[in-house]
């Protein structure tokens, strides 16, 4: 049948035909008056709002059909959808590509059809307004030109359609906008006051008894004051790198970097921490690999953030050790601890914007919750790619392939 042949542009048909969310959708009264208006105009006892998907001819509205669609390859309407014009039967029964049709035979038991193209942008035509009867009939010129202004009201249904769905959308993301702002900036606020109090603290405490403290508590407290100020200052660091990238600041630049070299150096930055937790740090010799061309400032924090997750979420005298293995294609950048660890749940939510939270850790190290967020959206900026295995109480291990 002429009705199960496939348009030429049919991938762009049924991709347009998804956007308007319209298929299996529910009754409408705007589409409903449609076909009332031109089962009256045509004085036809059934008239459809008829969409072609990829299986069926599925009815937006009807008059006179108790069915919601039918199977694709007996549509009428998909004569009008191969073709993208008008179809006008006057009598099937005369018609040799209709009358031994199974909808002529059978029920609806078709002798008149008149179907109007219903098309979105470049022609491309979706389904059609039509009016059937159960007898022969020709419709005048007034009744065919009504019919087809009426296809073109559908089309017109179907841009409004389009534009709510688009501005629901533009308002959801507002709201999703707004709710993360808020929860953001709650949570900066309440994780920075924690450092800066503690820094405030101990200048206090210095101010007014340095004089009588020993060099050995001096020293101590000195370094407090440092890891306090370290952790302000990650606080910091990553409230800024999180603006940039909302506000699309930050775009690759491709250097070449030594990726061992690299590691080391984040190592560095953590060593008194690593140190004050008593955890074993390795890197894989075979790390040492040469050359890698890619952006030094996205590497190094997307190093930075998953080696201090690693720090926080691993107990004292704990582990944490990196490799690297590099194929033609890509380098894969492994981070392996020994720490808490997180469930299954935990872990397929943990890049979205709203599990942005606040986690202590084992020693009770506090974050802005922003780190994994900010690897993550850095990491796709380079293209690659970040996978991750974790089990409660055995550890967690992170896998960033980037590529070569």
């Amino acid at each position: 049948m002429l009705g199960s042949k496939i348009p030429l542009n049919e991938s762009k048909r049924l991709e347009m035909l998804t956007q308007f969310e319209i298929i299996d959708s529910d009754f409408e009264e705007s589409y409903d008056q449609i076909v009332e208006l031109a089962s009256k105009i045509c004085q036809t006892p059934i008239a459809l709002i008829s969409l072609i998907d990829e299986k069926r001819q599925w009815f937006k509205a009807k008059v006179g059909l108790e069915v919601r669609e039918t199977p694709r390859e007996l549509a009428f309407c998909g004569y009008a959808v191969y073709e993208s014009s008008s179809l006008i039967v006057q009598d099937t029964w005369l018609d040799d590509r209709f009358k031994s049709h199974p909808l002529v035979l059978g029920d609806p038991k078709i002798r008149f059809y008149a179907g109007f193209p219903i098309q979105a942008e470049n022609g491309v035509t979706l389904g059609t307004v039509c009016a059937i009867d159960r007898v022969p009939r020709e419709l005048s010129t007034d009744q065919l030109r009504a019919l087809e202004i009426l296809a073109n009201q559908v089309e017109s249904l179907l841009q409004l359609r389009i534009a709510s769905l688009k501005i629901k959308k533009y308002l959801q993301e507002l709201e999703e906008a707004a709710l993360l702002k808020t929860k953001f900036f709650s949570l900066i606020s309440h994780d920075l006051r924690s450092p800066f109090n503690g820094l405030l603290g101990f200048s206090s405490l210095l101010k007014e008894g340095a004089a009588s403290m020993s060099s050995e508590a001096i020293a101590l407290m000195a370094n407090d004051i440092h890891s306090t100020a370290s952790e302000a200052y990650a606080l910091l660091n990553n409230l800024l790198e999180w603006s940039m990238l909302e506000r699309g600041l930050i775009q690759p630049e491709y250097v070449e970097i030594e990726l061992g070299a690299t590691i080391r150096k984040t190592e560095i930055l953590y060593r008194d921490l690593l140190a004050q937790k008593k955890i074993k740090f390795t890197v894989d010799p075979k790390s040492f690999l040469g050359l890698m061309k890619t952006d030094e400032r996205m590497l190094e924090t997307i190093l930075r953030n998953l080696i201090s997750n690693a720090i926080k979420f691993t107990p004292c005298e704990g582990r944490i050790d990196c490799s690297v293995i590099r194929t033609n294609q890509a380098y894969t950048i492994e981070v392996r601890d020994s720490g808490v660890g997180m469930s299954q749940e935990k872990v397929a939510k943990i890049f979205s914007s709203f599990a942005i939270s606040s986690t202590v850790g084992t020693a009770g190290e506090r974050g802005s919750g922003l780190g994994l967020n900010i690897c993550h959206q850095f990491i796709e900026r380079l293209n690659g790619k970040i996978a991750i295995e974790s089990e409660i109480g055995k550890g967690t291990v992170f896998r960033v392939e980037i590529p070569a």
